[in-house]
């Protein structure tokens, strides 16, 4: 056991920079044997501060590759520690509270640990599976139909969306130009009321439940009110679902496959366990427990006795 001594911070940095050089000695020594830091009993070895780092994110790793921010990080660990140490020696060890969520995650963890065993224990999904899957299900792997088109906005006053309605369907008539000039749509008025390509599910439903009705290109809608004003709609292109290549779709399937997969073997696997484990399960009580419960009467209110008036003192 090694004998308390105060923590310095020039102990920590010593020691640190030796840790950087160690790996010039001659002799090897082991991760574990190489001591980082020492805080009162215990010490931070570069085994733990490696291992450590391994559980950082890839791009804080790589950040980590500068000395100073190695150090940072020592020095963090350093703090957790003697933090630590100071909740122990204040006994928050035995916190009831705080026992009580330690073996909840510590169950969390045996348990994870126990589904991922089963979950390795599934077959692989090979490219005949994913294949015969895609073939299977052709419908669900389509890119989704859009249009385009532009829209001319007259927010509030429908009589004036109308006059612009018949100047849009007036022989050579330029819906774009007739856009910038009229209207009120800040997002889309400089580019001649375009709204691009989009699929359903974009725009608000009353203008896409008009939109989509379009048939052909060049065909313009009546006004259309929705929660933004007046609309003039106009089809520019139509976009028709269209099945995906399976080289397109390939990891999605293995992906659905393998979860597919897990899931039937963690099922029967907890089926298995269930049947084989003496259960009593009271779900009379969990009814009556979720029933609303009924409010206590309120006592009534004791009303106040008026106040005695004095005796009149006799002359």
């Amino acid at each position: 056991m090694l004998k308390r001594r105060p923590f310095r911070s020039t102990v920590l940095l010593v020691s640190a920079l030796g840790a950087l050089c160690w790996g010039c000695e001659k002799k090897e020594v082991a991760e574990e044997e190489k001591v980082l830091a020492r805080i009162g009993d215990e010490v931070i070895t570069l085994k733990d501060f490696n291992e450590d780092m391994s559980r950082m994110p890839p791009h804080v790793r790589r950040r980590m590759a500068r000395v100073e921010e190695k150090k940072k990080h020592l020095n963090k660990l350093v703090e957790r520690k003697c933090m630590l140490q100071e909740a122990e020696r204040k006994g928050l060890a035995d916190d009831p509270t705080i026992v009580n969520q330690v073996e909840n995650y510590r169950a969390r963890l045996i348990v994870q640990k126990l589904l991922g065993s089963v979950k390795k224990g599934v077959a692989p999904v090979t490219e005949e599976d994913v294949k015969e899957h895609y073939e299977k299900n052709r419908g669900q792997f389509q890119t989704r139909k859009q249009i385009k088109a532009r829209h001319i906005l007259i927010k509030k006053d429908e009589a004036e969306a109308k006059k612009v309605l018949k100047k849009t369907k007036a022989p050579g008539a330029d819906f774009a130009a007739l856009a910038k000039k009229y209207s009120q749509d800040p997002a889309t008025k400089d580019k001649g009321g375009d709204l691009g390509y989009f699929s359903p599910g974009r725009m608000v439903r009353q203008f896409e439940d008009v939109a989509f009705s379009l048939e052909n290109p060049g065909d313009i809608s009546d006004t259309v009110k929705t929660p933004f004003g007046y609309h003039i709609i106009k089809l520019e292109d139509k976009k028709p679902a269209k099945p995906k290549p399976l080289a397109q779709v390939k990891v999605e399937i293995r992906r659905r496959l393998t979860s597919q997969r897990q899931k039937e073997a963690q099922d029967k696997f907890l089926e298995e366990i269930k049947s084989r484990t003496r259960l009593e399960i009271n779900e009379d009580l969990l009814v009556e427990e979720a029933k609303p419960k009924a409010k206590p009467k309120a006592k009534p209110k004791a009303v106040p006795k008026p106040a005695e008036e004095p005796e009149e003192k006799k002359e």
